[in-house]
């Protein structure tokens, strides 16, 4: 029988990893992010959609998608897991236009997530993606903003899994808004 562990233990808050002297990803919970921010609203919907799930089972990202707060999915990447050159990168199935350095442009078919991030980042947001899909468990984080337009802007981030529509694959929501970026918690 697998047990489910709380996201907010104290294991889950130490920094990944740092870059000459700055910690550039901690873990965290979801209880230390601001409520008013888009990734708190985000992840808290994820939470209520995985407690009416089944032990050892995850919302669809569509069911996700449709209970989440008007707007808020402009703050998300949709990401489908694939074979890479690096042993994993995910293909970017849906792309926010409210994330920090996103590129405007249109989605172009088989964009992985690497492709547009800075290479130093890349590792440890591969691992955590992957992480968060093989643990079957959200996770959230603060960090510098890994797209090379904006290196120096401090984020949140939520990584929660799910199924992806019309498959047996999982996927992942990544959610990612600015520190100071700010939303009505009790809009609907």
């Amino acid at each position: 029988m697998l047990t489910k562990l709380p996201n907010d233990h104290a294991a889950a808050k130490r920094p990944v990893r740092s870059y000459a002297g700055r910690v550039e990803l901690s873990e965290t919970g979801l209880s230390e992010i601001p409520q008013t921010s888009p990734v708190h609203r985000i992840g808290s919907t994820y939470e209520r959609l995985l407690e009416q799930c089944e032990n050892q089972h995850l919302p669809s990202i569509a069911d996700f998608l449709g209970a989440m707060p008007e707007g808020l999915d402009d703050f998300c990447l949709i990401l489908a897991p694939v074979r890479a050159q690096r042993f994993i990168d995910f293909e970017v199935m849906h792309r926010g236009s409210r994330i920090p350095g996103i590129d405007l442009a249109e989605l172009t078919p088989g964009e992985l997530y690497t492709d547009r991030i800075s290479p130093k980042f890349a590792d440890e947001r591969l691992m955590e993606l992957a992480s968060c899909m093989a643990l079957k468990a959200p996770r959230y984080s603060r960090a510098l903003s890994a797209r090379p337009s904006s290196l120096n802007v401090r984020v949140y981030r939520a990584d929660m899994p799910g199924w992806l529509d019309d498959s047996e694959q999982h996927g992942v929501v990544l959610a990612i808004a600015p520190v100071y970026e700010q939303t009505d918690p009790e809009a609907a």
